[in-house]
């Protein structure tokens, strides 16, 4: 089963387990909120960046966009963020509303 959930996907046409599914979820939500808890903004979560091992572990990968919350200049938590590479530009669409309107 090693691979990403898009390889899942993309291997089971008819469907995956739910019981999988939440298991997956689970675990995405749990480093989201480790993420969180540090001020840490992943910004390109798709399911070919959240891989499951054969051991059942789900972990997150490519953090080329993650940015911190902490600003580097005062150590204050930033309210919006502008720094946008070309890639991520280039995803606006699939970002969170409330990301497009800063």
């Amino acid at each position: 089963m090693a691979g990403s959930c898009a390889d899942l996907l993309n291997s089971n046409p008819f469907g995956v387990c739910e019981r999988l599914i939440a298991h997956i979820m689970w675990q995405t939500l749990q480093a989201i909120r480790y993420l969180q808890d540090k001020h840490i903004l992943h910004r390109g979560i798709a399911s070919k960046n959240i891989y499951v091992c054969d051991d059942g572990r789900v972990l997150l990968d490519d953090f080329s966009h993650c940015i911190s919350m902490i600003s580097p200049f005062d150590g204050k938590l930033r309210k919006q963020i502008f720094d946008y590479t070309d890639k991520l530009k280039n995803q606006l669409l699939y970002l969170a509303p409330e990301i497009i309107y800063q």
